[in-house]
């Protein structure tokens, strides 16, 4: 993975990229990403791990000198919507990301909002909480639910029971970024 990144060396010494590793779940392959992680930042690459938090802290404080930036899903907020959402209440993830960025690390929330599921005035309330309090935030992506994902699944067999059957509209896009803003929430965009 590292030799086929190298080979963009230079497209991403002049846009700023780098490698990001995301899956899935990529903690889920720990093993195999400490060591793809330690042979791209050998290599000088700039390294993203894209996660939802929910591995041990010692694997997230372990990788730490090998990744730039975490970019951190944050899907919902109070431990029974979390759990219904994702099967997990959220509390281990809430605890690693304040103990990643207490220790240093740069961090993107990455938020997926669905309409009616996780867009409560609570969630927004607690991503505005974290843009304000958390060091080495390097600002906040709103990630606005789209209806494409369920047709993909509907094509392939897949039931995509619970999730609404339209888009996110630029008008509750705007209200999540208008509430957001009312709370003191900044570096927020679209993403």
């Amino acid at each position: 993975l590292v030799e086929l990144a190298l080979r963009d060396r230079r497209y991403y010494e002049r846009s700023g990229g780098g490698l990001t590793v995301s899956g899935g779940e990529p903690m889920a392959q720990y093993q195999a990403v400490l060591a793809t992680l330690q042979l791209a930042k050998k290599a000088g690459l700039h390294v993203c791990l894209d996660t939802c938090g929910q591995a041990p802290l010692d694997r997230y404080l372990e990788i730490l000198p090998y990744v730039d930036l975490f970019l951190w899903d944050v899907k919902a907020t109070g431990s029974e919507l979390h759990r219904d959402l994702t099967g997990v209440d959220g509390a281990r993830i809430d605890r690693n990301l304040i103990s990643l960025a207490d220790a240093g690390a740069s961090i993107r929330l990455r938020c997926p909002l669905i309409p009616g599921m996780n867009d409560s005035p609570e969630h927004l309330a607690r991503i505005a909480e974290l843009g304000r309090t958390l060091p080495g935030l390097t600002g906040i992506d709103l990630m606005p639910y789209h209806s494409l994902a369920r047709d993909k699944a509907g094509k392939v067999g897949m039931v995509q029971d619970g999730l609404p059957r339209e888009s996110a509209t630029q008008e509750q896009i705007t209200n999540w970024l208008e509430q957001l803003a009312a709370l003191g929430c900044e570096r927020v965009g679209i993403g």
